[in-house]
Order: C-alpha cells, then sequence, then structure tokens
C-alpha cells in the first residue's frame, strides 16, 4: 500500500500567485463545482438508483460539534454504499493499515473523503482513497476576493465557495497502490492547473467516484449552513459523459423543500453564468446540462442531478484556466497593457520595430488562417518572456530566432498574409507551436537552459514507446479517436511503416502524447487542441487504424500538420531539436532507434 501526501501548506507565495491566476475568472467552474459538487479535480458526481436512495441513512451529529472524525467519514460512506461491500471492505483495509503503520488519519480532522474506484461485475479495483483535511485558521486565499466571480455571486456564496477551495488546496492523503496513487495524483495536479484531460483519458475504463462530507456546514452559504447537515456525492465517468448526483441531507421534509428551492435558484444563477461561453462550442452544451439537470426533494434528502459530455467539462476547464492564451506569460496575458514589463514600450519582430500599441492591435487581432499573425503573437509573448528571464532551451530560443529570419524575408509590416497551408505558412505554425510551449512554460514548471529539458525519461517520442517496457505499467489500452485500441494493437501501429498513408503518422504521434499526458509531461494549449483535433478526425473514419489517407489529401494536409505540433510535444521532454528524431521537422523523421 502507497501512503501519500499533498501539502498545501508547503506552497509559498509563487505557488499562492499561480493559484490565483487560474482563479481569478472562475465563474461557471465554481458554480459547477458548489452547486453540483465537483470534486478537487470539479468531477461530477454518479446518479443514485432509486433503491440507493431509498435506503439512504441519517447521520449522527449531534455528538460531533463543528469537528468530523474519520469515523464519521467511513460511517457515512458505509450507510451510502451499503450496496457495494467489496468497496466498504478495501476502504476499511487502506484505513486500517495506515493506522497500523503510525499514520494519524484523526489528527488532522478530515473533512472530506473521496473513493474512486473501478468496478467489473462484483469486482472492485483501483481503488484509491483521498482524505482532506481542514484548512487551518489563517490559510491564504484561493480565489481572487477583486474578481468578476465574488461580484457575481456576492459574498456569502463566494464565501463558502473560498472554504471549499480552501480545503481542495489543503493538506490531502492518498491510500492506495504506489501506482493507482500516483496516475490519480498526476490527474488531481493536472485538474489543479485547469486541465482535465489526464482524468478523462482515466475513464476509458469507467471510473466511479464517491465522496462523502459529514460535516458541510462550512463550505455552504449562510442560506443553507444551518438547514444541510452532510453531502454526498457519487460519480460515474466515462470516456463520452460524466454523471452526477450529489445528496443534501437536512433534518426534515420542510427543510429539505427550502434547500431545494434554494439549489433550483443558483441553477438559475449558473445559467446566465454559463451564458459568459455560449458564443463558443463548450457554451452551449454546458448550458444544455445545467437546462436538463434535475433537483428533487426526497423525504429530508435534495437530490441534484446533472450530466454533460466530458469533452464539453475538459474544454471549459481549459478556458477558464487559459490554457493556451489566457494569463500567466502566454500571449493571451499580454493583451492587457498593464500585464506589461515597465520601461518595455516596444519590440523588434523580424527586422521591423513595433510600438507596445502595434504590438497589443497584433495580439489581439483574430488569426483567422494567417499563420504571420499566430507565430507573431507568440514571438510578442516570447520576447518579453524573455526579458523577464524565463528560462528557454536551446530549440525554443532557435526557433525566436527563426520567426525573425521569417519575418525579415517579408516586406512591410505584420500581418503579411499567409495561409497556414502555404510551405511558408507550415513552417510559421510550427514555429509558433514551440514558442507556444515556451510561452505556458512558466505554468507547466518547464523552462531550464539545459539540452535535456529537465525529463528523466529517455525518450518520449515514438521510437521510444514501440519498445513495451518503455510503456507506464498501470497503461493496457488507449483511446484514438472514438475506438479504443490495446496496448498490443498500439504497438502494432507504432511498427508500422507505411509513407503513403498519413494516418499512421498522426496514430504514431497521438500515441506518443498520450502516454506523455499520463506520465505528466506539459502540454501547451496548441498541442491540447491538437490531440483532440486528432481524436475528432479519426472519429469521422469507420473501422479501425489505419484509413490509408494519401498525404496530398485535404485530410492527409490536415493530419500531417496534427502530426507534426505532436511531434514537437513528444520531443518537449527533450527540449533539443537535436534528439532522437532527427530534424524534428516533421512526423516522418521521428523514426529513429533509441
Amino acid at each position: 500500500m502507497e501512503v501519500s501526501h499533498n501539502n498545501g501548506e508547503q506552497g509559498d507565495r509563487v505557488a499562492h500567485a499561480k493559484r490565483r491566476r487560474f482563479l481569478r475568472g472562475v465563474g461557471v467552474g465554481v458554480l459547477f463545482l458548489v452547486i453540483f459538487g465537483a470534486l478537487a479535480y470539479r468531477v461530477v458526481s454518479r446518479r443514485l438508483s432509486s433503491t440507493r436512495r431509498d435506503s439512504i441513512s441519517r447521520t449522527d451529529h449531534s455528538a460531533t460539534g463543528t469537528k468530523t472524525t474519520l469515523g464519521q467519514c467511513l460511517a457515512l460512506l458505509k450507510k451510502n454504499e451499503s450496496d457495494n461491500p467489496s468497496l466498504i471492505v478495501q476502504v476499511q483495509r487502506l484505513v486500517d493499515d495506515a493506522e497500523r503503520n503510525g499514520l494519524e488519519l484523526n489528527k488532522a480532522e478530515p473533512s472530506l473523503m473521496v473513493v474512486s474506484y473501478r468496478q467489473h461485475d462484483k469486482n472492485v479495483i483501483n481503488v484509491v482513497v483521498q482524505i482532506y483535511q481542514s484548512p487551518k485558521a489563517g490559510t491564504i486565499e484561493v480565489l481572487n476576493p477583486d474578481g468578476v466571480v465574488r461580484a457575481r455571486l456576492g459574498d456569502d456564496l463566494f464565501g463558502s465557495a473560498e472554504n471549499l477551495m480552501q480545503l481542495l488546496y489543503n493538506r490531502v492523503t492518498y491510500l492506495g497502490s504506489a501506482d493507482d496513487v500516483a496516475l490519480q495524483q498526476r490527474a488531481v495536479q493536472a485538474a489543479i492547473e485547469g486541465d482535465l484531460t489526464l482524468l478523462r483519458e482515466q475513464t476509458i475504463d469507467p471510473l466511479h467516484v464517491v465522496a462523502v462530507m459529514p460535516s458541510a456546514a462550512r463550505f455552504l452559504p449562510g442560506s443553507l449552513r444551518a438547514r444541510v447537515q452532510s453531502v454526498v456525492m457519487n460519480s460515474e465517468l466515462t470516456f463520452a459523459e460524466w454523471r452526477s448526483q450529489v445528496a443534501l441531507e437536512t433534518d426534515s421534509e420542510e427543510t429539505a423543500q427550502q434547500v431545494g428551492n434554494t439549489v433550483a435558484a443558483w441553477r438559475e444563477i449558473a445559467m446566465t453564468l454559463a451564458n459568459t461561453y455560449a458564443k463558443h462550442s463548450s457554451g452551449l452544451p454546458l448550458r444544455q446540462s445545467l437546462e436538463d439537470s434535475t433537483v428533487e426533494v426526497k423525504g429530508d434528502w435534495v437530490l441534484t442531478g446533472a450530466k454533460i459530455p466530458s469533452k464539453t467539462v475538459v474544454r471549459v476547464s481549459k478556458e477558464i484556466a487559459g490554457h493556451g492564451g489566457a494569463h500567466g506569460c502566454s500571449h493571451g496575458f499580454y493583451k492587457t497593457p498593464a500585464h506589461w514589463p515597465s520601461g518595455v514600450t516596444q519590440l523588434m519582430l523580424g527586422c521591423q520595430t513595433y510600438t507596445k500599441d502595434q504590438c497589443i492591435t497584433l495580439l489581439v487581432t483574430p488569426v483567422r488562417n494567417d499563420a504571420s499573425v499566430a507565430l507573431a503573437q507568440q514571438l510578442i509573448a516570447a520576447k518579453i518572456n524573455r526579458l523577464v528571464s524565463l528560462p528557454a532551451t536551446p530549440q525554443q530560443v532557435q526557433a525566436i530566432a527563426d520567426a525573425d529570419n521569417l519575418f525579415c524575408s517579408s516586406a512591410g509590416g505584420l500581418p503579411y498574409h499567409v495561409a497556414t497551408s502555404s510551405p511558408v505558412g507550415q513552417q510559421m505554425t510550427s514555429l509558433a507551436s514551440i514558442l507556444d510551449i515556451y510561452n505556458n512554460s512558466c505554468h507547466a514548471g518547464g523552462g531550464g537552459d539545459t539540452a535535456t529539458g529537465g525529463s528523466t525519461v529517455g525518450g518520449c517520442n515514438q521510437a521510444y514507446y514501440n519498445k513495451v517496457e518503455h510503456w507506464p505499467s498501470n497503461v493496457t489500452k488507449l483511446p484514438l479517436g472514438c475506438r479504443v485500441y490495446t496496448q498490443g494493437q498500439c504497438l502494432t501501429l507504432l511498427g508500422t511503416v507505411d509513407a503513403s498513408d498519413v494516418s499512421l503518422d498522426l496514430a504514431h504521434q497521438l500515441v506518443a502524447a498520450r502516454l506523455n499526458q499520463t506520465v505528466g509531461l506539459p502540454a501547451s494549449g496548441a498541442q491540447l487542441d491538437a490531440i483532440t483535433a486528432a481524436d475528432n478526425l479519426f472519429c469521422s473514419y469507420p473501422g479501425k487504424l489505419p484509413f490509408r489517407i494519401p498525404p496530398s489529401s485535404p485530410a492527409g494536409i490536415q493530419m500531417s500538420n496534427l502530426a507534426t505540433t505532436l511531434n514537437t510535444y513528444n520531443n518537449s521532454c527533450q527540449g533539443a531539436a537535436s534528439n532522437q528524431t532527427g530534424s524534428g521537422k516533421g512526423p516522418k523523421t521521428a523514426k529513429g532507434k533509441d
């Protein structure tokens, strides 16, 4: 058994600032979390069956005051998972083993217990227990008190959200096998940074999550604090859809009706916040999920249920967190004049000088198939990041020089209206992808002026993963498009070379990219979007890979561009262009041996 801790108290002011940047615009995210009980990674919860709802038992709070014990968490779990004795036995065994090993789980007053597992018939596997300790008084705030969330929600709802976020960011104890705990920790950490891709990858084989909070008052707004006694959250996460139910326990049917009315009103608030995203592809399904959600009063319990496409949750989390350009050191961050370093009033792009205002105009210009705009935006951010001493790899430094040289070869000033499908456009797109990694490395912990990029992995590219011993021990299958491929099938694809079929090139890069995400290799927004786009392309074809797509066809050109972006990601652990793949200019060069 593995016992692991994440200590939120050890985070310094830098880590705290990072959290606040992430949560600065989290309007829909907080509402979704508070109303539908999303956990640390904002998962939604499994719908209880009618028989289980009937069997929910009352929790005894009379002698506990505001403090919560591990025994209460276990008791609430047992009452609400009474039809799953195998799970209860395994959770109790993990807790008993930890206490026998000297871990004082009750000492820190656990406020929340989260249990994740998979169910195969009556067999329960991959059980991981997360125990969240109550935050101490004086804990540094997580949400931005001056942001739009507080203005939209009001002090009461904002305060309860702040308390809940402090709990999720506080010290966490993990119990479970070493492999299962490591996988869960990586997914949770990525989710805290706003990227739920790793969590979604875990749901190829459906993942169940149950969370219990015996004394929930501190984490609820004033309108519910005296009325709701405990909260139970259940989830079923599949690769296509995440389904939810949150059960709120009250002291009477009358009180439950009052709570139900309050929660229903919150749903209306959440829908108005969802309208913020309605202009984007994620906004409409998010709003639809909120409209289709249910609020039901059953006895002295209030049951809120919701379901949402998993890709929508992933996309919204990225938009909230700002992956690919909304915070930190990315080009979206520098759209705001106040974010520029003092004293920087102009920049050299290519062989011309642009004022700060001209640069900001370029930053807010829609790309619209103009590769010169995409590269200019990344180059502006990269040059500012170099001025503030953000470390860069040799490959990233060279990309800045190459971008300048490309712009110098064009007459006049930006934009140059370069089609992304043209040879020069593809070169600009490739350089923009490299700089996008650099400009987001301040969030992902990348950087370092070294030839290795700080990676301890010997490969990361497709050639490296063409050996079964290089795969993570707990990965036995991967989704490519809308189909799941076994490890053996993936290895067969990696070992197949056919220059006339570009779907193989993209499959090679997608397999490597998914494995690199599993081991925690940071990805930029453009690279995450490329993974999604590759899946969508593969989903459009019947049957299984390979699809025999000629490189010169429209789909072939699209696949080649995506493979190039993923090739950059899969070699970013190397940090230099002179890695195993040779020149690193495209997927067809990535056929070297490790």
